[in-house]
């Protein structure tokens, strides 16, 4: 993919994103095995609300985007990712436990999500305590 006007798009983009955007970011740095070359575009929605933004702006553009959590399952390639990289780590990453039901957003480290119910007395997650990942992983 050939992102044609990619000063439009970074514009679009930091209109309605309140959270981060690097431009050429490279994912060695957010990948467990470091490695992988740089994303045009890596972003951090600040909340669901930005999240959905920044989708449709990679939507109305035409623009692909790929969905990261921990990055511990990516091998990346040297030459990196064209589009939009978009972290869930903040706008994705809330809790709500209610009784015996467990909500979770997609960029929860799964870890943290089991100290979570193990604290609350919820059994039946416990299996996943060694996954480095996230639930959207997962």
């Amino acid at each position: 993919m050939v992102i044609r006007n990619a000063v439009n798009l970074e514009d679009e983009i930091r209109k309605v994103e309140k959270g981060d955007v690097f431009t050429h970011e490279p994912l060695s740095r957010h990948t467990w095995y470091a490695i992988g070359g740089p994303a045009d575009f890596y972003c951090v929605p600040a909340d669901l609300d930005d999240l959905r933004a920044l989708v449709r702006v990679c939507r109305s553009a035409n623009v692909g985007y790929f969905v990261l959590g921990k990055g511990s399952n990516l091998l990346v390639s040297d030459a990196g990712l064209r589009g939009v990289v978009i972290n869930l780590s903040t706008s994705c990453s809330t809790t709500g436990l209610e009784e015996t039901t467990v909500k979770a957003g997609a960029g929860v480290y799964i870890p943290k999500l089991v100290l979570e119910c193990e604290r609350e007395g919820l059994a039946g997650i416990e299996m996943f305590a060694g996954i480095p990942g996230t639930v959207g992983g997962a």
